[in-house]
């Protein structure tokens, strides 16, 4: 009876392995926070009205951010981006929860939305910290020049400036990214499973196919929904500015 069932390892186990899922995610975090910030200053680069001239390409912006900036500027908006990952296992736990229990009877309608409820909370409590991140990481000052001292002081600025509403902005576009981005993964993912994951025995397709197809279908996934992405950020960059100094209305 899935009511009655009983926790398959003991509190310990648990424990242990989310401060192991929590040191792996540290170390993700901080070793792809330089590339993350690269990525982010190419995409933005045109709403960073300081930024004279514009890069022209990863290795050129790599080269200028050492030189202008220092090396520690790799990891500008890494701080919002960590807080935000040890904020999603706790918060997914919780909600996971509260899902499991509305959706016991196992219906898929039922299941689809309530996850669906589950992702678009999970993105609007987490939001603003992606966004302070954003912005940090688009900073291309230094020392007096930065636009920002920090994680807070940037926070503040834009509720002080923007109001909540401030630190919402481009909400609806990145609602929008994550949706099509695990819609296409889920669905994707879940063909490949039954295409060559539940393959009998000395049957189906070898391991290398299925992990080229799930590879395949990843990067599927992120290229249909990465102008969602592109939009969300634009519009991050506009927070805390008023409406004459805004480039989208």
């Amino acid at each position: 009876d899935r009511q009655n069932a009983q926790p398959e390892y003991p509190w310990p186990t648990w424990i242990l392995g989310i401060g192991l899922l929590g040191a792996i995610t540290t170390t993700e975090v901080l070793a792809t926070g330089p590339l993350e910030r690269v990525r982010l200053l190419l995409q933005l680069q045109r709403s960073i009205p300081t930024l004279q001239p514009k890069y022209t390409g990863m290795f050129n912006c790599i080269r200028r951010v050492y030189r202008e900036q220092g090396f520690l500027s790799f990891w500008r908006g890494t701080l919002p981006n960590l807080i935000g990952q040890y904020s999603h296992v706790p918060l997914l736990l919780g909600l996971n929860y509260i899902v499991y229990s509305a959706t016991k009877d196992d219906k898929l309608a039922t299941t689809t939305i309530a996850t669906t409820l589950l992702n678009t909370t999970e993105i609007s409590l987490l939001y603003p910290l992606e966004l302070a991140s954003t912005r940090l990481a688009a900073d291309v000052g230094k020392g007096s020049t930065r636009e920002f001292r920090g994680l807070f002081n940037c926070l503040s600025t834009i509720y002080r400036e923007g109001g909540l509403r401030g630190l919402y902005k481009g909400l609806s576009a990145r609602m929008g990214y994550y949706l099509m981005l695990t819609g296409v993964l889920n669905g994707s993912s879940n063909t490949c499973f039954e295409v060559w994951g539940a393959r009998k025995e000395g049957a189906g397709q070898p391991w290398p196919t299925f992990f080229a197809a799930l590879l395949t279908t990843n990067v599927l996934a992120r290229t249909l929904s990465y102008p969602f992405n592109t939009v969300s950020r634009r519009l991050m960059m506009q927070a805390g500015r008023s409406e004459n100094n805004v480039e989208f209305k």
